[in-house]
């Protein structure tokens, strides 16, 4: 097996994503990067953007990102790579795509913004919550959605019925969880330790590296009660 390769002797300073055979990233100099992972050098930084966090390239063909002014921006992943501030929005993490037509992301008033991204005057904040990073949802969807609250507790939260919601396991989380496409959910516990849980069953859940799978292994913490879930208005907004 070759071993690694510094593509194009480029820095990021972010997490790359890769989609569609391109890596998008922030570069050191913030710069928003594009680079064809089977020919390197022909890296580009679309007209001229640049951006506070990792991008995140959707399967409907634009790509979202935190502007260095905080903006939260929509910008077609190939030229002429038109652009918009979507909804006049602004955001304080990577924003969370699925291509189904909506964005989910922290906004400057943390709290948890769905907007639409066809016609942005379509947006809510999901079900009243507030989120300390970005959320996440597996690939395709289960119809929930998953993210670190301001309390740190791990939330799971209905897509259609956003008072149907729960402090998923009782976990806490001391960072954005992930939601993988093999069915688990992991994250960064309060005590740092790496958790698998099962995205539909919190009961399965494990410290990763520490055994197999333990249905009654319990999280580090329990008894949470569910904050108030009614919606909020969404006549101001993280703007």
């Amino acid at each position: 097996m070759a071993g690694p390769v510094n593509l194009n002797g480029m820095m990021t300073s972010s997490a790359p994503n890769n989609f569609g055979g391109h890596l998008w990233f922030r570069g050191t100099d913030n710069k928003l990067w594009r680079m064809p992972t089977a020919q390197p050098p022909k890296v580009t930084n679309p007209l001229g953007f640049a951006c506070a966090s990792t991008p995140t390239p959707s399967t409907d063909g634009y790509v979202y990102f935190q502007g260095t002014d905080n903006k939260l921006w929509m910008m077609m992943q190939r030229s002429p790579y038109l652009n918009v501030n979507l909804g006049g929005f602004q955001c304080i993490s990577p924003p969370l795509s699925r291509g189904d037509g909506f964005i989910y992301f922290q906004g400057t008033d943390d709290k948890l913004w769905e907007l639409s991204t066809n016609d942005p005057e379509i947006y809510t904040n999901l079900g009243g919550f507030k989120c300390k990073s970005t959320p996440t949802m597996p690939p395709g969807g289960n119809g929930f959605i998953y993210f670190q609250g301001t309390d740190n507790k791990l939330w799971k939260v209905d897509l259609k019925s956003p008072g149907r919601n729960v402090n998923y396991g009782g976990f806490l989380c001391a960072s954005a969880p992930y939601a993988s496409n093999n069915g688990n959910l992991y994250f960064q516990g309060t005590d740092n330790v790496v958790w698998e849980v099962d995205l539909l069953d919190a009961t399965k859940n494990r410290k990763v590296g520490v055994g197999p799978a333990n249905p009654r292994q319990r999280r580090p913490n329990s008894g949470s009660t569910a904050p108030s879930t009614s919606r909020a208005p969404t006549t101001s907004c993280g703007r």
